[in-house]
């Protein structure tokens, strides 16, 4: 009866280990860095009432042999195209007329038609929506740029824009890649890399209600 007893335990111990591979708890966070941009990367540029009657934002974004996918954390926001983004955003046809004459079309997205994928190459304006009593109000939003290569994610990046009146700031609080591990691409899981991200806006959230907090009290 004792060996029958030690026999049901090495089995249940061998299905136990086959439903639970030891891989699945060795599982680490990706490795990520700084993005290199010696041959592309992200650039972002407010506008200026000098050179523009338009409140927002330039962002591009360039990375050869690369999808992109561009959009935004709020409602506040939405981007325009401009007839030279119809070669390389893959999503142009879908998108809706802004503006269009014999000679171009160009080319918007509200929040509900992102994400916006491009191939290799991209640039967007960011403009915050237009209030309906006409008044300027602080804006503030997120956008995210992933990248990926085939099938393997190699990279984000986080922009946070904030508008108050005419003038608009754009800051990149991130700007990460995922590089190659014994030569081969790493296994990015979506929701892993959704969850980074979100943890990346929630600190930078709060670094700013710090600061806020701090002037408060020291009266500045």
């Amino acid at each position: 009866m004792k060996g029958k007893k030690l026999y049901l335990l090495a089995a249940a111990a061998m299905a136990a280990v086959s439903l639970f591979p030891l891989s699945a708890c060795q599982d680490k966070d990706p490795v990520e860095q700084d993005r290199k941009t010696e041959e592309g990367g992200i650039n972002v540029q407010p506008y200026s009432p000098v050179i523009s009657m338009a409140i927002g934002t330039r962002i591009s974004a360039n990375f050869e042999g690369c999808s992109i996918t561009i959009t935004s954390q709020s409602g506040t926001g939405w981007l325009y195209l401009n007839q030279f983004q119809e070669e390389t955003c893959t999503d142009w046809e879908r998108l809706p007329v802004y503006h269009e004459s014999q000679y171009f079309t160009q080319k918007k997205a509200a929040s509900e038609e992102m994400p916006v994928h491009f191939e290799n190459n991209a640039y967007v304006e960011w403009l915050s929506v237009e209030p309906a009593n006409g008044t300027l109000p602080t804006v503030e939003d997120y956008v995210v740029i992933t990248t990926e290569k085939g099938e393997h994610i190699t990279g984000y990046a986080v922009i946070y824009i904030y508008q108050e009146g005419v003038g608009s700031t754009p800051t990149v609080i991130a700007d990460k890649e995922f590089p190659m591990t014994d030569g081969e691409y790493q296994d990015i899981d979506e929701e892993w890399l959704d969850n980074r991200i979100q943890s990346v806006i929630d600190e930078h959230k709060a670094m700013l209600s710090a600061e806020i907090e701090g002037a408060t009290e020291t009266g500045n």
